[in-house]
């Protein structure tokens, strides 16, 4: 998957309902992470949010957790935060790829949400 070029205003492409992040600051992490994924046309950048969420939920996706999913307590680890943080620091424009919509593609605006949002 990758963003979306729409009158040259650059859109990245959202899985998940966005209001999921507004739950708490893992949420907000996890599913942050989540949408780099999905949108970076980096490998080293898809190996290493992968990596954090791995930390961040003992590698359980949103789609296999239960009732009593809990977030491991990575973010209570000083050293983790900072790589974390240095990563989305670092984080340019060029990470990413935006794509023209295809002739027959529709754009569904609560799919995509600004880049510079």
């Amino acid at each position: 998957m990758s963003g979306i070029l729409i009158n040259r205003i650059k859109y990245m492409y959202i899985n998940d309902d966005n209001g999921l992040k507004n739950k708490s600051l893992n949420d907000n992490l996890y599913f942050t992470l989540r949408d780099i994924f999905l949108n970076t046309n980096t490998l080293n950048t898809c190996c290493q949010v992968n990596l954090y969420n791995g930390m961040l939920t003992n590698n359980i996706s949103y789609e296999e957790r239960t009732n009593t999913f809990q977030y491991t307590n990575v973010l209570d680890q000083k050293n983790e935060v900072k790589q974390i943080l240095n990563l989305l620091n670092r984080i340019t424009i060029y990470w990413f790829e935006f794509c023209e919509l295809e002739e027959d593609e529709q754009f569904v605006q609560e799919k995509y949400m600004n880049f510079n949002e």
